[in-house]
């Protein structure tokens, strides 16, 4: 299984039926949650995600009110709020996120 921050676009699937594999039913998506994984798969794909210790592999924890980026190599964290509209904005003007120790996505 390919990461999701690991720069390429990756399709999941179940191994047992082959169905694709998703966060849940469509209708049970949170919009500013679901939106924010589409911007970080943008950002990775254009290799916008690191970690300081130089691997761009991250896995992604969701969670009600933010998504947590853990880097596969050293465990760094970066923990984006993903509570309201607004956090939703600023996730979308970043360019480029650099995980380290946890810390909270810095904002403006």
């Amino acid at each position: 299984m390919r990461d999701l921050c690991s720069g390429k676009a990756v399709n999941l699937y179940c191994p047992l039926t082959g169905a694709p594999l998703a966060l849940g039913t469509e209708s049970s998506l949170d919009p500013i949650i679901d939106e924010a994984l589409l911007i970080l798969d943008d950002l990775a794909l254009r290799g916008g995600i690191l970690c300081q210790c130089g691997h761009g592999e991250m896995d992604v924890e969701p969670y009600p009110d933010r998504l947590e980026l853990v880097c596969k190599s050293c465990g760094g964290r970066l923990t984006i709020p993903t509570a309201d509209e607004k956090d939703l904005a600023d996730l979308a003007r970043v360019e480029r996120i650099m995980v380290d120790q946890q810390r909270l996505f810095p904002k403006e």
